[in-house]
């Protein structure tokens, strides 16, 4: 294939980026750092990556990331955001999944399908960038 080699730098540029934006937001363990290679590494192989991160003895934030290459170069086509208890229930989550049209007071999402489930479990607009979902997610982490 003609772009193979530009699209799994994309991709490796993407894991690594990721990872910068996880350690630049949160103290992480590290089994994280020894463990996030190979996850980079096997989303060149399925073009996906799924990474969980411990971020309290009660809470893990999970990404996960499915890629596609498009007009612009690397797209993230469908992700799945979570913080989690430690009995695997979304406490928050943001995707992009296409059910909701408008937030829990019925106005229309401001960037359709993204969208995120509060604490409350109420759909709320959101941007659909991971960067301001784990700046979410640490603002909630750490209110009290």
């Amino acid at each position: 294939m003609r772009f193979e080699g530009r699209h799994q730098a994309q991709i490796i540029d993407r894991c690594w980026s990721v990872y910068l934006w996880l350690v630049q937001a949160f103290i992480l363990p590290e089994s994280f750092h020894v463990e996030f290679p190979a996850a980079a590494e096997s989303a060149l192989v399925s073009d996906a990556l799924h990474v969980t991160v411990p971020m309290t003895e009660q809470l893990a934030l999970s990404l996960r990331e499915e890629y596609a290459l498009g007009r612009q170069g690397l797209e993230v086509s469908r992700y799945s955001y979570n913080v989690i208890d430690r009995n695997g229930n979304n406490v928050l989550r943001a995707d992009n999944l296409p059910y909701h049209k408008t937030d829990y007071r019925g106005r229309t999402l401001i960037h359709p399908p993204h969208h995120l489930h509060d604490k409350q479990g109420r759909v709320r607009s959101f941007t659909g960038q991971l960067q301001d979902f784990i700046s979410y997610a640490k603002s909630f982490l750490t209110s009290p």
